[in-house]
């Protein structure tokens, strides 16, 4: 049997184009994976000509994980969430949508490697913002698409990803928070305008710069 060099740490992947590598299913790697290396799968199957993917790899991402935006001029075109867990409910929508359109993006994308909740699919399924599309990558769809390719090929996509903006975050103000209605605010830590954001409790004005700046102020 030809017994291939496997690099120490790469994981097996299914396919006949890697000689000496014993096939793995798509489901079985996409399970092994972390996190941070589901996001760069993703934004390996975001990446296509003319367009440029940057994936966050950290935390307090603004709930914008992968970024996807026209290559020439800079424009956003998707903004990508992905989420490592067994579902996704209607709040994560909500956070990323608001990203989204915060960014200018007019398409949000929901990528898991489990499934959408039945409130969170109806979300998807009966979304009609005319400002921007909402789409949702689930499982098999992940799955279908490792299988389709090989480890070389998503791993040299994922390297060729450049990192976002390393800007510090302004220190939080710890002066209390006023309640504003209808005038936007600005911002308490950094003093930039504030936008209306929906969180899992409702509104509030959060930072425009977030999530560079986490300044929040709830809404009266």
């Amino acid at each position: 049997m030809l017994r291939g060099k496997r690099d120490a740490g790469a994981p097996k992947v299914s396919g006949s184009n890697l000689r000496g590598r014993p096939k793995v299913s798509g489901s079985v790697l996409l399970d092994r994976w972390t996190p941070k290396q589901l996001e760069g799968v993703v934004g390996a199957m975001m990446k296509r000509p003319g367009v440029r993917v940057e994936v966050s790899g950290r935390p307090g991402d603004g709930g914008i994980d992968v970024r996807v935006s026209d290559e020439k001029t800079g424009k956003p075109l998707q903004a990508v969430q992905v989420k490592h867990t067994p579902s996704v409910g209607s709040p994560i929508i909500d956070n990323l949508t608001g990203a989204a359109l915060d960014w200018g993006a007019p398409e949000s994308v929901i990528a898991t490697s489990g499934l959408l909740t039945k409130p969170a699919q109806q979300k998807v399924e009966g979304w009609a913002n005319p400002a921007m599309k909402l789409s949702a990558y689930q499982r098999q769809k992940i799955v279908s698409w490792i299988d389709g390719r090989s480890f070389a090929e998503y791993s040299k996509l994922i390297a060729s990803f450049p990192p976002l903006g390393k800007d510090q975050p302004p220190q939080r103000s710890s002066a209390p928070r006023k309640a504003y209605n209808s005038a936007t605010p600005a911002c308490p830590d950094c003093r930039r305008p504030m936008v209306r954001r929906v969180g899992p409790h409702g509104q509030f004005w959060g930072c425009s710069r977030y999530p560079l700046c986490r300044g929040t102020i709830p809404i009266a």
